[in-house]
């Protein structure tokens, strides 16, 4: 199976992610934290006793431990609402008033994320604890369960940049990393493009 059979796998079964029609519920906590556990179980008895087609996604931490557990509902034609501190009473509460209702709770709101605005909540972009940071290598903390491969696929573009790698040459593959100006760790910071040109006569790259 190659790269673009992985992909397509990963697309049929996880493609909910980027169906703009599905309602979506992170739920984004450290592993440690009890009380992500007992959210997840709240949603999932709210939606089930009151019929809500909802997709529920156990997310790693999304770094901001004071606030975990932190909600992401995602629902159609309205901006992304994060929420912090949820407790299973508040998590069956958003069901009924957001998921069912046009309430989203304001007091319990941390931002919306997206075009558009909900009266009463800051966009994300108003928020020092967002707007001072571009995350790069965090960007999908809060997004993608660690235990989907097809999450990682998806949204990580997990293994790409692998699968491009066995179909290049090595030559190609050091240009690549010169021009990304790529150090080691080691303490001496020398360029990973010079370290892997001194192995490859030697059949060791």
């Amino acid at each position: 199976m190659n790269y673009k059979q992985i992909y397509s796998k990963a697309k049929a079964e996880s493609g909910y992610l980027y169906d703009e029609d599905c309602i979506r519920i992170y739920i984004a906590s450290s592993a440690d934290n009890p009380v992500a556990a007992n959210i997840l179980s709240s949603f999932r008895e709210e939606i089930d006793k009151l019929n809500v087609e909802a997709r529920m996604i156990t997310a790693g931490s999304f770094g901001y431990y004071d606030l975990e557990p932190i909600v992401e509902i995602q629902k159609p034609g309205r901006p992304a609402v994060l929420y912090h501190n949820i407790t299973p009473e508040t998590a069956s509460g958003l069901v009924k008033d957001y998921l069912l209702g046009e309430n989203p709770r304001a007091e319990l709101a941390l931002c919306s994320t997206g075009a558009g605005r909900i009266p009463d909540i800051l966009n994300i972009v108003e928020l020092p604890l967002f707007n001072l940071q571009c995350r790069i290598a965090l960007r999908n903390c809060g997004y993608i369960d660690p235990h989907s491969i097809d999450h990682y696929i998806l949204c990580g573009k997990g293994y790409s940049g692998l699968a491009r790698a066995l179909q290049s040459e090595q030559e190609d593959i050091i240009q690549e990393l010169k021009g990304a100006g790529l150090r080691g760790r080691n303490g001496a910071g020398n360029f990973t493009a010079e370290k892997w040109q001194i192995c490859q006569p030697r059949g060791m790259f």
